[in-house]
């Protein structure tokens, strides 16, 4: 094992393959940069608890630094597990926040440790091929794209690459009322178990002055509980 492979909170994938060390945090400049709603808080700390404790149970080392034990910025932290490991690279997913990826880069640069991001499976889209876009059109507008995704990935289309329905579409239906008695269809909800309840009673003791009412919390925070959502 040669690098550390830091996951953020958006980036809860299934893991890459082979051995690794993984890396996770619940960082203090990323849950106070804005007043965050108490149920959001809850529901990125207690996936990354969980998705934590899923990967040490399959035989992954992990270091997680909870709240309030995560001392000092982020890159900080990782050039200090870096230094803990013996190891000169890091690993991870496409950070989707670049000004925060662009320091974290810069500082560990600085401590001599290489970076490296991978592709990551959270977007239908990769980099390149927004680059491709760009350069092949003259106006960027969402329809416009949208289409283009649609035709690509051979979403909602007929074999002539003409949309289902007839329309690409339906914003007109969207913006219309809700029928008088219409009935919502039922949404599942998820108990929180001991881990989550943890996290819960965290949030709303060091987070209670951030909006919402982290006591409601019943979202699903596991794979399993997220597939069955879907």
């Amino acid at each position: 094992m040669d690098s550390l492979f830091v996951v953020l909170g958006d980036q809860l994938f299934l893991p890459p393959a082979g051995s690794h060390h993984f890396f996770l945090r619940e960082d203090p400049e990323l849950a106070q940069d804005v007043r965050h709603h108490q149920q959001k808080l809850i529901l990125f700390f207690s996936a990354m608890r969980h998705w934590a404790r899923e990967r040490e149970d399959e035989g992954h080392q992990v270091t997680y630094q909870e709240w309030g034990k995560a001392l000092g910025s982020y890159a900080e932290a990782v050039i200090c597990e870096c230094r803990r490991l013996g190891l000169s690279k890091v690993k991870s997913w496409v950070v989707n926040d670049r000004p925060f990826a662009l320091r974290l880069r810069e500082d560990l640069e600085g401590a001599g440790i290489d970076w490296s991001e991978e592709g990551q499976p959270g977007f239908l889209t990769s980099s390149a091929e927004w680059q491709s876009y760009r350069a092949s059109s003259k106006r960027l507008l969402m329809g416009d794209f949208y289409i283009r995704q649609r035709k690509r990935l051979s979403l909602l289309v007929d074999s002539d690459g003409k949309p289902e329905g007839g329309q690409w579409s339906y914003d007109p239906e969207n913006r219309k009322a809700l029928p008088k008695g219409l009935v919502a269809p039922f949404v599942p909800r998820y108990p929180p178990d001991s881990l989550t309840n943890e996290v819960i009673g965290m949030v709303q003791r060091d987070f209670a002055d951030h909006p919402g009412d982290g006591s409601l919390f019943d979202w699903p925070v596991t794979r399993p509980e997220a597939l069955a959502e879907l």
